[in-house]
């Protein structure tokens, strides 16, 4: 059966507040006791076997039982105990301080020492004879009904439960109380269950314990068989054959965590003055205790294993590492003021100096800070790529051409007028796409010195001197049907620029040639 957190018990007397854990008995809750505001541990009792579960009548014993034993006084027995039912379960009350079961503090590596183990199962003993008179049903020597407060107090015993059916006539069996001691104490020795051992008991005590007195093992022996054989044992024989507290040897010297232990267990460690003992034995040397918590009534200070005596390696370290982390602060500070403060004029670069000057751009519109600009990606994307701007093509150079003399009459002066710079802007318009610098050809020339060709100029002529002017050429002859005749081919020679104005001497010949 499993509570949940805030389940209110015997009318919001007990309040769960988590699951404690399990043992051999059933599941354990903390609880609080809401009239007094205490911490109390309830448990579920039959939720193992319910069908083992005995009757009301012997139910109500149990729970008047549970508060005579709370009223024995015995240190190791709690007090106030009490058990009731609600809506069909059975419960108990342990008013314990916080703590953990003895599972827990005793472990393989560090299990406890012969004379503390025998001192634990000498007060066990003790409250055994006590509860004789009540009839001590249903006890549970096991490991985890014993309970170890966190407290600067005494071992406890909780392992209470319902009786067996069986178990009317002889409430407690001396052949199973002895089992059981003998199962506890090889766990307080060893730090493991004896229904664990899978080696024989002989061999595993020397393999574990080789220095253990011969009539400790003898005990451990003797009484681990009993429940093999079910024989009957007597408490007080088995008893008698455990050594005597001033016969075990003393444990080795410890820090004071051991002392921690022994003090929550209530038992005082052993006297290290010298004794006269009748048995001498070498115990073997055993792992320190595991460290306790720190109580309200403990005078010294906790060290592990005696590595920093005193505590002055961590007064040390600590005000090493306060003295680091003050040198790093001051260290950065002063970086960083330094940095901060360091004059604009220092002849070192200035690192964080915010006024950055850049070089301007020749081509940043700065004055007009709302024109249209594109990145290139966008404009290489969404805009056509005109291109920039070709640079302007140098001019070619061209020498003027001497014509060939033209044919004028006797006595006629001719000048040609100076021709302008004229280029085709398209090479067809040059004759068929030749060159611009290829000589005129004499077809194109006519007798009388005029040209069809409208490149070329016609010569103008002189009447200046009362020389009557040369009759008109005549026409371009025609063919047939009345258009005019095709164009001379064009030779393959290349043409000429214009021709610069000529000026004739006055002794001409008439056919042209100078005289």
């Amino acid at each position: 059966m499993t509570l949940a957190i805030g389940t209110a018990l015997q009318k919001g007397v007990y309040v769960i507040d988590a699951l404690g854990g399990e043992d051999a008995i059933g599941p354990l809750y903390l609880a609080t006791h809401v009239p007094k505001g205490r911490w109390a541990l309830v448990r579920v009792l039959g939720s193992r076997h319910p069908e083992t579960m005995p009757g009301a009548d012997r139910r109500a014993t149990f729970y008047e039982t549970l508060k005579a034993i709370g009223q024995l006084g015995h240190p190791l027995l709690p007090a106030a105990m009490q058990g009731f039912e609600e809506e069909g379960v059975c419960y108990q009350v342990l008013p314990l301080p916080l703590g953990a079961p003895l599972t827990r503090w005793v472990l393989p590596k560090a299990p406890f020492s012969v004379g503390r183990s025998l001192r634990v199962i000498d007060q066990l003993v003790d409250a055994l004879r006590v509860l004789r008179p009540l009839g001590g049903y249903g006890l549970r020597l096991t490991p985890d009904q014993l309970w170890l407060p966190e407290q600067a107090s005494p071992l406890k015993f909780i392992g209470f439960d319902f009786p067996d059916q069986a178990s009317d006539a002889d409430p407690v069996s001396e052949g199973k109380l002895v089992y059981d001691l003998a199962g506890l104490l090889y766990f307080l020795l060893t730090g493991q269950r004896a229904e664990a051992t899978r080696a024989p008991l002989a061999v595993d005590l020397r393999h574990r314990l080789p220095g253990l007195p011969p009539s400790l093992e003898t005990a451990l022996q003797w009484g681990l068989r009993q429940a093999g054989q079910a024989a009957t044992a007597d408490l007080e024989s088995w008893l008698a054959l455990l050594p005597k507290l001033a016969d075990s040897p003393a444990p080795p010297q410890r820090s004071q965590g051991g002392s921690a232990a022994a003090t929550s267990l209530g038992v005082s460690e052993p006297s290290t003055k010298p004794e006269i003992a009748t048995t001498q034995v070498v115990a073997p040397a055993v792992s320190p205790a595991p460290a306790t918590i720190a109580t309200a009534g403990s005078t010294g200070t906790t060290n592990r294993d005696g590595a920093f005596p005193n505590g002055a390696f961590p007064k040390r370290a600590t005000w090493a590492l306060l003295g680091t982390c003050v040198v790093a602060g001051l260290s950065g500070l002063t970086f960083g003021l330094q940095a901060r403060l360091q004059p604009l004029d220092s002849p070192s670069p200035a690192r964080f100096n915010p006024n950055q000057s850049f070089p301007p751009l020749p081509d940043w519109p700065g004055d007009n800070f709302g024109s249209n600009w594109s990145s290139p990606t966008y404009r290489r994307r969404f805009q056509p790529d005109y291109g920039d701007t070709p640079p302007a093509l140098a001019t070619p150079r061209t020498n003027p051409v001497q014509p060939s003399a033209l044919p004028t009459p006797q006595g006629v002066s001719v000048e040609l007028e100076q021709a302008p710079d004229w280029r085709p802007d398209d090479p067809g318009d040059a004759g068929l796409g030749e060159p611009l610098d290829s000589p005129v050809p004499d077809s194109l020339s006519s007798p009388n010195g005029s040209s069809p060709d409208p490149r070329v100029p016609a010569p103008a002529v002189d009447n200046s001197g009362g020389t009557p002017a040369p009759p008109p050429a005549p026409p371009i002859p025609t063919d047939p049907g009345g258009g005019p005749l095709p164009a001379a081919p064009t030779p393959p020679a290349p043409l000429q620029a214009p021709p610069a104005p000529l000026v004739p001497s006055s002794g001409m010949e008439p056919g042209g040639q100078s005289t």
